[in-house]
């Protein structure tokens, strides 16, 4: 019963959440969430993970609206790096089931959507890396962050083989974990 309750609780408040939010009351979901997506690309984090979150209430099953969520994680000055990689992934499992970007479909196109998730899974598992690092815990114990990174890299590049800063980002993985380094790349 109280499952029941607190479920429409949440669906209740992401009503209001999306029919509060500032774009004009005549716009769609969808269109808000392409708001929330251009607040993202001008580095207002905060608002878009607020329509995200609203929007994702309604519509649980949208790779578009999971990974706006994880950029909005990752972007912030102290990234949730737990919250990015769980949105993120959730994106990626959801369009390869699925092969629909969602709402965002009007301004990020299938094939761009597809290499955008794998760019910023890689960039996830990095910046994780790093974190890591900066605790103290050796390189050693944390190479299965760089080969979930490199898996992502290498799908990315299976889209977009030219693409200069996935094609770096394999180099530098390539030195982490000890394999040969790509031919034509200089980093």
């Amino acid at each position: 019963m109280r499952r029941k309750a607190h479920a429409a609780a949440a669906m209740a408040l992401a009503a209001v959440c999306l029919a509060a939010c500032e774009p004009a009351p005549d716009e769609s979901p969808a269109q808000r969430l392409i708001a929330a997506y251009q607040m993202g690309q001008e580095y207002e984090w905060d608002a878009a993970r607020a329509y995200a979150k609203a929007y994702l209430q309604v519509f649980p099953e949208d790779a578009s609206g999971h990974f706006l969520l994880g950029q909005s994680y990752l972007r912030i000055p102290v990234p949730n790096l737990t919250m990015a990689e769980g949105e993120i992934m959730t994106a990626i499992r959801l369009f390869d089931a699925h092969g629909q970007v969602g709402a965002l479909e009007p301004v990020l196109a299938a094939p761009d959507f597809e290499f955008n998730l794998q760019l910023e899974a890689a960039r996830t598992y990095v910046r994780a890396f790093r974190e890591v690092l900066v605790q103290g815990f050796p390189v050693s114990q944390n190479l299965g962050l760089l080969e979930m990174a490199r898996d992502h890299v290498d799908r990315g590049l299976a889209l977009q083989p030219d693409h200069k800063y996935l094609k770096e980002m394999r180099a530098m993985l390539a030195g982490y974990l000890g394999e040969p380094k790509p031919l034509g790349v200089t980093i």
